[in-house]
């Protein structure tokens, strides 16, 4: 008699959130190969368009991927094509602040008081 291992015979499925990262990761690490459209995101995710679409959706929110229209694909008009933005044209709110804050002149009352320049102290 096989012996089995009882880790396989009782291993969990993944759960729903596990399964979307793994997506995910799986459509970024695609999308830095490559340029794709909807269908070969479906195809490489191994899902329908729709929920291509929502992985799309989810990394365009994030500012992760962006797209750009392409050429006619099977009589529609256009199909978007997905990539990879690039990491300078991400916006990061470490970015859009100062290094130091700007200062502001001290009170003229205050200099007088307690003296030094104009300038506040830095």
């Amino acid at each position: 008699m096989d012996t089995i291992n009882t880790m396989e015979m009782f291993e969990l499925p993944k759960s729903a959130s596990q399964r979307r990262v793994g997506k995910l990761r799986a459509l970024l690490d695609g999308l830095a190969r490559n340029e794709m459209d909807l269908e070969a995101i479906a195809l490489l995710l191994g899902c329908s368009a729709s929920s291509a679409r929502n992985y799309t959706l989810e990394l365009l929110d994030a500012e992760l991927i962006t797209f750009t229209r392409g050429g006619p694909v099977r009589g529609r008009v256009a199909s978007a094509i997905y990539r990879l933005k690039r990491p300078e044209s991400r916006q990061s709110d470490d970015h859009d602040l100062p290094a130091k804050p700007p200062t502001a002149p001290r009170d003229p009352l205050v200099m007088a008081l307690f003296g030094g320049n104009s300038q506040a102290a830095g």
